[in-house]
């Protein structure tokens, strides 16, 4: 809704392993609302993530410059993503809103192996939990990616106030002068 009231376009990008809805930019607060519905209405067809094909469409759009919000935990093959991150980099000013979830790194040591299934899949997996540095691996590995693009990163966690962090994100940018446009190399 800030968007909105500064009379800004806003678009949204939904996707599985596949586009499942492109909406398009326009302004207003009808636009917003309805896009919002959509969101939170919208059944996904695929399974899984596939933020490469997303990025593929972005890329492919015809848009002017814009600030992209990627919203994702990023848990996905990110050397397929290498790539298209560099484009949509040089096209786009993206952010990357990270989801973390705290039962990620809260899983009691004591349990050993646990059998869990992707959601999104439908795949198990068995972890052990007296060694979960895999999370820590995987989102070291999202950090250097989106370092060397220069893309950055805000860590947004399940069931926690996200407004002040966005704000203190915001506030951290502008002092840092990080308003890039597209193209722009900063």
């Amino acid at each position: 809704f800030i968007a909105s009231n500064n009379k800004d376009r806003v678009g949204a990008l939904l996707f599985s392993d596949r586009v499942e809805k492109w909406i398009p930019p326009q302004r207003g607060r009808m636009h917003v609302s309805t896009m919002l519905e959509d969101i939170v209405t919208l059944k996904p067809e695929g399974r899984g993530t596939n933020i490469a094909e997303a990025l593929r469409f972005l890329v492919g759009l015809k848009q002017g410059s814009a600030i992209v919000f990627m919203l994702s935990d990023f848990i996905d093959e990110l050397s397929n993503m290498r790539s298209l991150l560099r484009v949509a980099r040089l096209k786009y000013d993206c952010i990357a809103l990270r989801v973390t979830d705290p039962c990620e790194q809260g899983l009691p040591p004591s349990i050993g192996l646990l059998d869990i299934e992707d959601i999104e899949t439908g795949k198990l997996h068995t972890i052990n939990t007296r060694d979960l540095s895999f999370f820590e691996k995987e989102r070291a590995q999202q950090k250097r990616i989106f370092e060397q693009q220069k893309i950055d990163v805000l860590n947004v966690t399940v069931g926690q106030q996200y407004l002040p962090v966005l704000i203190r994100f915001f506030h951290h940018r502008t002092r840092r002068g990080c308003h890039r446009t597209r193209g722009s190399r900063s």
